[in-house]
């Protein structure tokens, strides 16, 4: 039972007593409070600024390295033998690739060309 009165009595003493701090130090307070986060915008900023730039120059290389890889990039010409192989492909054998199919194709499609114009 004394000790609930002692934990009463250092309890009404605090709440009797009570610190009011001077104004200068609240506007501190809020001074630095302001320049923190200012702070971390500024930090948050700068990382984005980073980020962007190192993904710019990160596509840039890809463009660049594609596009001198498309300009070097050289398709192996025909040669003699094998253009004659090509033509020679059976009808039956695969349609899409044949070389008669196509031409034919392009006749009829020039003829429909002539009658439109």
């Amino acid at each position: 039972m004394e000790d609930k009165n002692n934990y009463r009595s250092i309890r009404d003493a605090s709440d009797r007593y009570s610190i009011e701090p001077d104004e200068r130090l609240w506007d501190r307070v809020e001074a630095k409070l302001r320049s923190h986060e200012q702070k971390k915008r500024v930090r948050i900023r700068k990382i984005w600024r980073s980020l962007s730039g190192i993904a710019a120059a990160v596509l840039l290389a890809v463009v660049v390295t594609s596009i001198f890889h498309l300009d070097t990039y050289n398709a192996e010409p025909l040669a003699k033998g094998q253009l004659e192989a090509l033509e020679d492909l059976p009808a039956s054998s695969d349609y899409f690739y044949s070389v008669n199919n196509a031409r034919k194709l392009r006749k009829t499609f020039s003829y429909q060309e002539d009658l439109d114009g």
